[in-house]
């Protein structure tokens, strides 16, 4: 259902999608909260919401831009680094606004987060921590779910996860934040279905404030254009 704005709101967010266009390419943060991947995924979302094909060809050449410029040094978090844009890809994929085969188009993405050691992770957190690996994870074993597909994440690194999950919730850390995110992980282990959770996503776009000024404007998801547009457009 598409939302309904008033017509202030509706030249607000012309003139949004402009400064987006114009200034996205030179963004060098490509991650999810603060970065390029969070604009793409407004495009994406604004395209089906006004039909109109041109902006989800311009989100697509942006997604060609995060590939192009993925290297060795990019953090694996969730709020910068790959597992927020796996994440974003995943979350395209199962929602039809991109075609391809995820765990081809995230393989190298799938090898490098199974190089970090869930056992020796001390920050539990979901922006930066064990939480937003876990909701990385899960994300990717929906599809798996959905297709019967082989898991994109070997027994040995699943096993590693699920006692480290384990033992965070034993300990029940004040500091998790991630609690209900370990839990579907928790339970998937012993065979319950999953279904693509997409909340800690719009808990990001539901914690701005709808404004836009369009001078030294953020471009991002968490406080920026990116993240007010989807606001103003799914509210």
């Amino acid at each position: 259902m598409k939302s309904i704005i008033s017509k202030y709101e509706n030249a607000n967010l012309n003139h949004l999608v402009q400064h987006l266009i114009l200034n996205t390419s030179y963004i060098t943060n490509l991650g999810l909260y603060h970065g390029k991947m969070g604009v793409v995924l407004f495009f994406y979302h604004y395209s089906d919401h006004i039909g109109d094909s041109l902006y989800n060809d311009f989100a697509g050449e942006l997604l060609d831009e995060i590939y192009d410029e993925l290297h060795v040094n990019i953090p694996l978090d969730f709020e910068n680094g790959l597992c927020g844009i796996g994440w974003s890809i995943e979350y395209l994929i199962q929602r039809g606004y991109i075609q391809g085969n995820s765990d081809e188009i995230l393989s190298d993405i799938d090898t490098r987060i199974m190089e970090w050691d869930p056992k020796r992770i001390i920050n539990s957190s979901f922006r930066t921590g064990l939480g937003g690996i876990v909701y990385y994870v899960l994300t990717r074993l929906t599809a798996s779910n959905k297709k019967k597909r082989i898991k994109p994440f070997d027994e040995a690194y699943c096993l590693d996860l699920w006692r480290t999950v384990r033992k965070k919730m034993e300990k029940e850390e004040e500091d998790m934040g991630c609690n209900y995110l370990l839990q579907q992980y928790f339970n998937y282990n012993y065979n319950e279905r999953l279904a693509l959770n997409t909340s800690p996503f719009f808990n990001i776009i539901n914690s701005n404030t709808i404004s836009f000024e369009q001078k030294n404007a953020a471009l991002g998801l968490e406080g920026g254009c990116a993240g007010i547009g989807l606001k103003m457009i799914s509210k």
